[in-house]
């Protein structure tokens, strides 16, 4: 007996995560995760930068690298739980997009630590996490086909290229300004009209 084959569509293999080339509202319970996961890293990384302007104006620079685990230590910490939270309506794309971002935000951190071991110059930290930055809102675009995450994405790029030529006292509160501006404030404006179309839908 001649055992059955499977076709050329059954044997092939996806060659990449499957997930909405463009932005629907029908999506809106995977965005709404995606949403809170950058921003709780937001909030995070605005926090660190306020005190990482204070570490600066105390001189305190051996605080550092333990700012930028406990940072690293919560992100991952709430990007668990938010996940496990959301568990029933978490996608393979939105699994993979939450995994990519939390790679990025370590790889920044470690990147953050080994050059402040060798170069002890706290300024050259604000231009990395711009880079950082950057970097997850271009995988986001590339996942999910979306121009404004692109143009986040060279924004950031052009604001940590200003940081590493500038280089002064003020780079901080110039990398909060990118955080308010390119991170905290388009995501909450995105989230709060999910929410509302959402609560619009189900009446």
């Amino acid at each position: 007996m001649i055992p059955e084959t499977k076709t050329d569509n059954e044997c092939k293999k996806p060659s990449r995560i499957e997930a909405s080339p463009e932005f629907t509202f029908s999506d809106q319970g995977v965005w709404g995760v995606l949403l809170k996961l950058r921003l709780a890293w937001g909030w995070l990384l605005l926090l660190a930068t306020v005190v990482f302007a204070v570490i600066l104006q105390m001189g305190a620079y051996q605080l550092i690298p333990w700012l930028g685990a406990a940072i690293t230590a919560a992100g991952f910490g709430s990007s668990i739980w938010i996940l496990k939270r959301n568990r029933k309506i978490v996608t393979p794309a939105c699994l993979a997009l939450s995994w990519n971002w939390a790679g990025c935000y370590l790889g920044m951190g470690i990147l953050m630590f080994g050059i402040y071991a060798k170069t002890r110059y706290p300024l050259f930290i604000p231009p990395v996490i711009a880079t950082g930055m950057g970097l997850s809102s271009w995988i986001t675009a590339s996942i999910y086909k979306k121009r404004l995450q692109s143009g986040l994405a060279f924004s950031w790029w052009c604001g940590a290229l200003v940081m590493w030529v500038v280089g002064t006292d003020y780079t901080v509160l110039f990398l909060g300004g990118l955080l308010i501006g390119l991170e905290l404030g388009p995501d909450w404006l995105l989230y709060r009209h999910l929410a509302l179309w959402g609560r619009g839908n189900s009446q």
